[in-house]
């Protein structure tokens, strides 16, 4: 988008007010662009506050804005936490670190429930926007769909059906192991 000096630019704007944030912006000094990572948020406000503050200063360089400091506090939100479906008392227990209106959760679920009758497990959801799971919001606010066998950490952000048979059919067994890569956003906010 184009930036004249003390605008903003409409698609962001658009963006911000359907409920998107920016997380960064950077001016070029030389072509007066502006770049924004969008990031579903419920911290919109503050960061439309900084960023437009950012552009009445005048300043052209890379400015992270903070990130939230927790989940919103919206008596109106409806928590997705709870059981999904239940399989067998013996399967596996699959928990879904999620969200309301996570459309790649939704893919994920989709996924997990293909395989549920040749694979069969219990898909447990896990709201990371309830004020009880705030740890688990800390961890994984930037990276949902994350998923875990059991206690294990298992995948985040997609599933396909294959890599799902392959490890519901790994802890079906007792052998599934905690799969690397699992994301920490406290920690590389801390760092």
């Amino acid at each position: 988008a184009k930036m004249r000096p003390g605008g903003f630019p409409f698609f962001g704007a658009l963006l911000l007010a359907m409920g998107m944030s920016g997380t960064a912006f950077q001016l070029a000094p030389t072509t007066s662009r502006t770049l924004i990572s969008l990031s579903r948020s419920w911290c919109g406000v503050r960061h439309v506050k900084s960023f437009i503050s950012h552009q009445r200063a005048g300043q052209r360089t890379m400015t992270k804005l903070r990130s939230c400091e927790g989940p919103p506090e919206d008596l109106n939100r409806v928590s997705v936490t709870g059981v999904a479906y239940e399989g067998p008392e013996s399967a596996p227990v699959v928990t879904l670190f999620t969200k309301a209106e996570c459309t790649l959760c939704d893919k994920v679920k989709d996924t997990l429930k293909q395989v549920q009758e040749t694979n069969p497990h219990t898909l447990r959801q896990t709201d990371i926007t309830d004020p009880e799971h705030r740890g688990w919001w800390d961890r994984y606010k930037y990276d949902i769909p994350v998923l875990h066998i059991g206690d294990k950490y298992w995948a985040k952000h997609r599933l396909t059906p294959q890599e799902a048979e392959e490890a519901l059919s790994a802890a079906a067994r007792g052998d599934f192991s905690e799969r690397k890569g699992q994301p920490d956003a406290s920690r590389l906010e801390r760092g």
